[in-house]
């Protein structure tokens, strides 16, 4: 994509994840590379791409693809492929295969929704820095993106923990650094990176055991944030 590149820190997204533009910001800022700005973003997209993990594609096929145009979507994910594993271009995670193929553009779609899955991450400059890589590598692969959404995991009620405890290592509270960080990258990308909407479940009980990886059940009674909102702008 070509374009001057934009230093952006601080800058929050604005309404439905529309970043507000950057500035000038310190070392470890993100650098947003892409040249596509207005209008070039709105679509509508001849192929969606929701790219991640087993979290991504557990709500993908529990009724989203009944809520937007499923000739126009696809998904690309292979279990345990997180924020890292896409952030390299050499990962082994890039020969996973895509399921549900969009109608036309199947390898060279103009809008991805990357899922932002991680263990690895605590502070705001890691996570901002791994995205912001991710960013670049995803660019990098599909020259054709006009936009790149960022979503995260369904997160517990009110974003907590519940009262059994998730896998260990893992968790079903998106931590502040977390959501943060991607504002930060979004606005250091404007017109080209957004921020999706957060999908917060209902109950403890929508979540196999303590979580993170929801009921078939839950998955369904949770996917409508994201279903609505990719629905409108795809």
């Amino acid at each position: 994509m070509a374009g001057a590149p934009m230093a952006g820190i601080g800058a929050a997204a604005g309404a439905g994840g529309a970043p507000l533009g950057g500035s000038t910001g310190s070392a470890g800022s993100p650098t947003g590379g892409a040249g596509n700005a207005g209008s070039a973003a709105t679509g509508p997209f001849v192929c969606n791409q929701l790219t991640g993990s087993k979290l991504s594609y557990e709500w993908f096929i529990a009724g989203f693809e009944d809520v937007v145009d499923d000739s126009r979507w696809q998904v690309k994910w292979k279990e345990d492929a997180y924020l890292e594993e896409w952030a390299n271009p050499q990962s082994s995670f890039w020969s996973a295969g895509i399921e549900s193929l969009c109608a036309s553009g199947t390898t060279a779609p103009d809008r991805i929704v990357f899922g932002v899955v991680s263990w690895k991450y605590t502070t705001q400059a890691e996570w901002r820095t791994a995205v912001t890589q991710t960013v670049n590598t995803i660019q990098a692969k599909y020259p054709s993106m006009r936009r790149l959404d960022l979503v995260t995991q369904i997160r517990g009620p009110n974003n907590m923990l519940c009262p059994t405890a998730p896998t260990a290592g893992e968790t079903i509270s998106v931590p502040p650094e977390l959501d943060a960080a991607l504002e930060e990258v979004a606005a250091a990308f404007p017109g080209f990176v957004f921020v999706g909407p957060k999908s917060v479940a209902d109950s403890c009980s929508q979540f196999q055991g303590g979580g993170p990886h929801l009921t078939e059940a839950g998955n369904r009674a949770n996917v409508e944030p994201f279903a609505t909102y990719f629905a409108q702008t795809q």
